[in-house]
């Protein structure tokens, strides 16, 4: 991932396959990197693209009034993401609201059974880090 701010902040995405850095992405739209079970992720915006074959290739879109990003977890029936009105979480089938909270999630960790999410959000006079804890079902 890269980044060109002489017009902005554009965002670019790279391949490496050993010798040559190929592009893949070039926008203004904050793409993010995610890895999961071995696979890479972007999201850009509501939507998730998978790495395939040395292109970024849609793998799902949710409504753009309730997902804006993330995909943390543990596999693609299986993972949490950022909503505007919480923590989602998506099952393979069903995207569902699992915390209210205004918190920007930052991460994720799964121990076990036990999950941690790390979040913020912004006050006043600066930021307030939150982790929120929570305990995940038998997949």
């Amino acid at each position: 991932m890269g980044e060109n701010s002489d017009n902005g902040f554009s965002e670019k995405l790279y391949i490496f396959d050993g010798s040559t850095l190929n592009e893949i992405y070039s926008d203004y739209s904050n793409p993010l990197l995610y890895e999961m079970n071995g696979e890479v992720y972007v999201t850009i915006s509501n939507k998730i693209y998978k790495c395939v074959d040395d292109r970024l290739e849609l793998w799902k879109e949710f409504p753009a009034n309730i997902y804006y990003g993330n995909v943390l977890g543990r596999s693609e029936k299986d993972f949490f993401g950022s909503g505007y009105e919480g923590i989602l979480h998506y099952n393979g089938t069903d995207l569902v609201n699992l915390y209210a909270t205004q918190l920007e999630l930052q991460g994720v960790l799964i121990f076990g059974k036990d999950v941690f999410f790390g979040g913020y959000n912004r006050t006043g006079t600066g930021y307030n880090y939150v982790i929120i804890r929570g305990t995940l079902k038998e997949i």
